[in-house]
Formats: C-alpha cells, sequence, structure tokens
C-alpha cells in the first residue's frame, strides 16, 4: 500500500530539496538497476529450470523497481513545475530571471567546488 507524504519548507529551498531527491534517485539508479538486471541475466543463464524460471519473479521485481522510479521522478516533475509557475508566472515564462539564473549557476559552482575538493581529499587518503 503506497500513502502519499507532506512535508512543509520554504520556497526557497526547493531547489535544493528537488537536488537531494534526484541524487537519491540516481543512486537508487546506480545501484539498484543493475544489481535487479545481473540477477535477471543470472537466473536466464542457469542450465537448471527451477533457477532458469526465477527470472521471471526477477524480472517482475525490476519492472516494479522502474515503476517506483518513474514514480519517484513524477514527482519531482510535479514539484519542479510548481514551482516554475511560482517564480516564473506565464506572463513572464519566456523572460529569464537573470538574479535567480545567476544565483543558482553559482550555488552549482559552489557544489562543484566542494564536490571536487572532498574527492580530492578522498583521493590523498585512499
Amino acid at each position: 500500500m503506497k500513502v502519499k507524504i507532506a512535508k512543509t519548507i520554504d520556497m526557497n529551498q526547493i531547489p535544493n530539496e528537488v537536488r537531494r531527491m534526484l541524487d537519491q534517485i540516481k543512486n537508487n539508479l546506480s545501484y539498484g538497476l543493475p544489481e535487479g538486471m545481473n540477477r535477471v541475466t543470472m537466473y536466464s543463464l542457469s542450465s537448471r529450470g527451477e533457477e532458469f524460471f526465477q527470472a521471471v519473479e526477477a524480472i517482475d521485481s525490476l519492472r516494479q523497481d522502474l515503476a517506483a522510479f518513474d514514480e519517484s521522478l513524477q514527482e519531482v516533475q510535479n514539484i519542479l513545475t510548481g514551482y516554475k509557475e511560482a517564480v516564473m508566472p506565464k506572463a513572464e515564462e519566456e523572460e529569464y530571471d537573470e538574479e535567480w539564473l545567476a544565483q543558482e549557476e553559482a550555488e552549482t559552482e559552489k557544489r562543484q567546488a566542494y564536490t571536487y575538493d572532498a574527492d580530492e581529499v578522498e583521493d590523498e587518503e585512499g
């Protein structure tokens, strides 16, 4: 059974929350999807009938995971659509909010620099 939960955040926190959600989806896709596909492949390569037909359940599980990823992406898309309508009303949609865009680019550069610095430190230690 699936349920919806609500979370209240400041409007200016929406971009960060969307990034967090997308990062979680990306990680689930990066690690879960290959594992599920490997399981399907392993079963399908088996010469034992019982194990070979376990591919049916593995495929079903993989498809359910893909559906969950799609639902998560739909949720992010809905959030972004509402956010865009709030910060860029239809009349202004064609005009870019230069201040907002500059702020987002600066934040992205900060995150990339932080990630780059963290990777360097990690590489030096490891």
